[in-house]
């Protein structure tokens, strides 16, 4: 059949790779697509050549991505394209499934729980067992920032098991006591949400699969209307997405899977980059191409992401290449400081006197550090935009504890600040100590004269005794001064490390935000000054954020976030042990996701990257990431 203008056109900029994956006609394909090389542009041409040359009928051809935005955004580009209407199936796997069970489910699908029900399902659960496991702990309630956290830690490892099936990896994901309690959690989640015939986000694949298993008669519907399928950013799949693609594909096998291993990231939501190996097991005819020119980076962003990503064992090896030629400097720079305000001081003027700000990209491995850094901008007006809703550092629990601690040391005794703070570290006082709404320490010593048990008061007296002599030392101290002393002279670090108890990532999130705050109070003369300016700062970010759109400037985000998108210049701060690698690594597999979240954001890079890092002092040294190690250990500049 003769091709329409716009496909002739396609044919002539397309390179050997991405001709033959546009061509391939019927049975399975696998196309490794490595950065920047034009997989949207070969799944769209890919369409037009079914429709056009192998006249597959549209209706029967069915797009599957991960996001509604790059659904749509796929969905419009094929559709520039045509002329008139075209009814290709576009859509997410979790769309796409939804609709099977509405229109094929005994009685529907049900309605979907918003992320805000969910939360109201799994406070009341914690909350009951909380108070079984500890009928002593009376100051826990639904409001605390504590419980909050943990049900949303507790319904990611429900999404988890939903996605893998793998209950024990799931429970690891929580931290005591629930990670134990996990089985009865699920249970009486599930008998909440069934009660209501509600569905969360992941029972659209939980309960489709379910229904196409249990249906030989639906699934022969839904196979009859979906004969081709094509399925976007494939390394991104879980084992539930790939069971019922595979089932949906019988007895055809028409599908082509595009995407790259090296680029698989969310492995905390159950996706498998091993797949990729397991679809050329299971599909034994299948093809395979790989698309290895990139058309967005300079030559030298290339090379050094793949000195870095090549130290992975686990992974399809592809050798890749830039289309476009090394003008000028040399993009890639690394950099070190021996202070992270240093580091933060110099990209912050960098980015003052950047002629393109718009094009910039700052991009962080954790949302700690990008409120950090966010507040850093606000402050010094330099204008930014975050993809992520992120809450201002400031007014995170750790932040609100500093200044509680300050404003006391100051000689503020409100009840509610003193209340805040007093058993953090725990020092054994009670609210009802507490009879006045200015709090002074001799009326509490005197309440646990008369009321508490001698050995008890003797032991809270003694801890009364500490804290009024530390908020004494507090009061002379300068801010950076006194974030320190409270650190380590009052103990507040070690009260963050029982609270977060085994959960070594909540923990690591914790101590980088008081590491910012430690950083930022270093700039103040005394604690009101730095009052107003965080003040300043919250406004400014308010300011921002409620602004229907983006103010044109620098744009923060994860690396996680920065997938898909791309930027003139990136710069990639904090590339230390600890950083990258977040945490602790208890094995290869999390090692090597952690090692591609960095090829990712380094990969978003058009003509200039920076990596910069914090070498320390001789006192206090620290690591480069060794995901540097392949960069570092080259003598010259260039890669």
């Amino acid at each position: 059949m003769p091709l329409s203008e716009h496909l002739e056109k396609a044919f002539l900029t397309m390179n050997e790779g991405q001709r033959q994956a546009v061509v391939h006609g019927t049975g399975p394909m696998l196309v490794l697509a490595g950065p920047g090389s034009g997989k949207t542009f070969v799944i769209t041409n890919r369409i037009a050549y079914l429709i056009e040359h192998y006249g597959v009928p549209p209706e029967h051809i069915l797009v599957i991505t991960f996001t509604k935005e790059a659904a749509l955004s796929m969905q419009q580009r094929f559709l520039a394209k045509q002329s008139g209407t075209c009814p290709v199936n576009f859509g997410t796997f979790h769309a796409i499934f939804y609709q099977i069970l509405k229109q094929s489910a005994p009685g529907g699908a049900g309605s979907i729980l918003t992320d805000s029900e969910k939360r109201q399902f799994m406070i009341p659960i914690l909350l009951q067992l909380n108070q079984k496991l500890n009928p002593q702990k009376k100051d826990l309630s639904g409001n605390s920032e504590e419980i909050r956290e943990d049900a949303v830690k507790c319904l990611g490892a429900i999404s988890y098991y939903k996605n893998t099936f793998q209950k024990e990896k799931a429970a690891c994901l929580l931290s005591e006591p629930y990670k134990e309690h996990f089985s009865e959690i699920l249970a009486q989640y599930e008998q909440v949400r069934s009660e209501g015939r509600r569905l969360d986000f992941d029972d659209m694949l939980y309960s489709c699969r379910r229904l196409l298993v249990s249906n030989p008669e639906i699934l022969q519907k839904w196979r009859d209307q979906f004969r081709y399928l094509l399925i976007d950013e494939f390394q991104d799949i879980n084992p539930i997405q790939y069971d019922i693609i595979r089932l949906l594909a019988q007895p055809e096998q028409n599908l082509f899977a595009v995407g790259d291993d090296d680029q698989s990231i969310y492995g905390f939501r159950g996706s498998e980059p091993h797949l990729m190996k397991q679809f050329l097991e299971d599909y034994t005819e299948s093809r395979q191409v790989l698309l290895n020119i990139n058309y967005r980076s300079l030559p030298g962003i290339v090379n050094a992401s793949l000195q870095v990503i090549n130290e992975n064992k686990d992974r399809f090896p592809k050798q890749l290449q830039a289309a476009g030629e090394e003008a000028g400097n040399c993009p890639v720079l690394l950099k070190g400081f021996s202070e992270r305000e240093e580091q933060y001081k110099y990209l912050t003027e960098k980015l003052r006197g950047s002629p393109d700000l718009e094009e910039c990209a700052v991009l962080f491995r954790t949302n700690a550090q990008m409120q950090g850094f966010a507040s850093l901008l606000a402050k010094e007006r330099i204008p930014y935009s975050m993809k992520e809703k992120t809450a201002c550092i400031y007014d995170h629990f750790i932040a609100k504890d500093i200044n509680c601690y300050l404003q006391l040391a100051g000689g503020d005794m409100r009840r509610n600040l003193f209340l805040a703070v007093m058993n953090k570290p725990s020092r054994w006082i009670s609210r009802e100590a507490l009879t006045k709404e200015t709090v002074d320490f001799t009326s509490i010593r005197e309440y646990y004269r008369k009321y508490a048990p001698p050995d008890r008061g003797r032991q809270v007296i003694e801890e009364l005794g500490k804290m009024e002599s530390a908020l004494g030392r507090l009061r002379k101290y300068s801010p950076y001064l006194a974030v320190q002393f409270l650190r380590k002279g009052i103990g507040y670090e070690r009260y963050l490390q029982q609270k977060a108890g085994t959960d070594q990532q909540r923990l690591s999130e914790w101590m980088e935000t008081l590491d910012f705050l430690t950083m930022d109070a270093s700039g103040y003369q005394d604690h009101p000054r730095w009052l107003t300016m965080q003040q300043r700062v919250r406004e400014e970010m308010e300011k921002n954020r409620s602004k229907r759109q983006p103010e044109k400037g620098v744009r923060l985000m994860t690396g996680h976030a920065s997938k898909g998108l791309e930027f003139e210049r990136v710069f990639i701060p904090d590339v230390n042990e600890g950083t990258y690698p977040h945490g602790r690594m208890p094995d290869d597999q999390t090692l090597e996701e952690e090692r591609r979240i960095f090829y990712v954001a380094m990969t978003r890079a058009k003509k200039a990257l920076e990596l910069t890092y914090v070498t320390g002092t001789k006192e206090r040294p620290k690591l480069p990431s060794r995901f540097l190690n392949p960069l570092l250990s080259i003598k010259s500049n260039h890669f």
